[in-house]
């Protein structure tokens, strides 16, 4: 019995001495095993990278085990403490996003043709037609110029101009500045580009055999346009933009110019080249003027050059 007692008391006495060195208040144990981790590197980006990610330390390092003294109340190593967790590197930054190039600059506005403006666009014109296409003012464009030539022949008179009415039709002879008598000869067109033109007339007698030109003349006239859409003789008072078509006094007549029946023929070409043909009979007229007398003597048909008229 008193042998049991006294174990219990050698075992309370060794438990009462080892409880110090079980406390963590002694700091001699051994060197802790593990040290510090090392992060990972920085991860660099392209387009925005993602960093690399946070390395984990060491695990905590265990310290020696509790060393068994000998005799009594030896007291073992302190428990080494672990070394502490190591920090992971910082979280990567990755490249800035690229910008992408400039947003490129296009091409400077073309500039077109002329300008137009309402009141050119009020005119009676094909609404159907880009004017655009067409190398010509917007005031020079009557009807659809990709149709064929409409073409109207008039004359001038001493007020203004008349279409030719129906054939056979008067026409008025006017006295010319340089002498004689002549057809002033004009046209109206449609379906064309452009105000400047060129006109060619003849007079001819078709009842002789073979027919004989009495007179033809050519020139450039310069057209615009008017209230109901077709290009009309410009300054239509005015004898630039006709043809000035001799008429009389004329040599080799057969018969007089005055009252009688002549064909008239007409041909108009545009800035493009293109042509209209037209022919239509008249008959020339002196009428009331105050040149009438002149012109009665001068279209005679037994007129001769240098007689005198009254």
């Amino acid at each position: 019995m008193s042998s049991a007692t006294d174990r219990i008391a050698i075992l309370l006495g060794l438990f009462l001495l080892a409880a110090p060195a079980c406390s963590g208040d002694d700091t001699t144990g051994g060197s802790p095993d593990a040290s510090p981790g090392s992060g990972g590197s920085t991860g660099t980006g392209g387009s925005t990278g993602t960093g690399g990610s946070t390395n984990t330390g060491g695990a905590a390092g265990s310290g020696g085990s509790t060393g068994t003294g000998g005799g009594s109340g030896g007291t073992g190593g302190s428990t080494g403490r672990g070394g502490s967790t190591g920090t992971g590197g910082a979280t990567g930054t990755g490249g800035s996003t690229g910008a992408g190039g400039s947003t490129g600059r296009g091409g400077a506005a073309g500039t077109g043709g002329s300008t137009r403006d309402a009141a050119a666009d009020a005119r009676p014109r094909d609404a159907s037609v880009d004017v655009r296409q067409f190398d010509a003012s917007p005031d020079c464009i009557a009807g659809d110029p990709q149709q064929p030539l409409e073409v109207t022949v008039v004359y001038r008179t001493t007020a203004s101009f008349m279409p030719i009415p129906v054939a056979p039709a008067q026409a008025q002879l006017i006295q010319a500045p340089q002498g004689g008598q002549v057809l002033f000869v004009g046209v109206r067109v449609r379906n064309i580009a452009g105000c400047n033109v060129t006109i060619n007339t003849a007079l001819v007698d078709t009842t002789r055999t073979p027919t004989a030109v009495v007179s033809l003349e050519s020139r450039p006239i310069t057209l615009e346009m008017g209230t109901d859409g077709w290009l009309q003789p410009r300054l239509p008072t005015s004898m630039s933009n006709y043809s000035n078509l001799p008429a009389c006094p004329r040599a080799n007549l057969t018969r007089p110019i005055e009252n009688q029946t002549y064909q008239l023929q007409v041909i108009l070409t545009d800035a493009q080249g293109r042509q209209s043909q037209t022919s239509t009979n008249i008959v020339p007229t002196c009428g009331t003027t105050a040149n009438s007398t002149l012109c009665h003597c001068q279209c005679a048909q037994n007129f001769v050059q240098g007689m005198a008229c009254p």
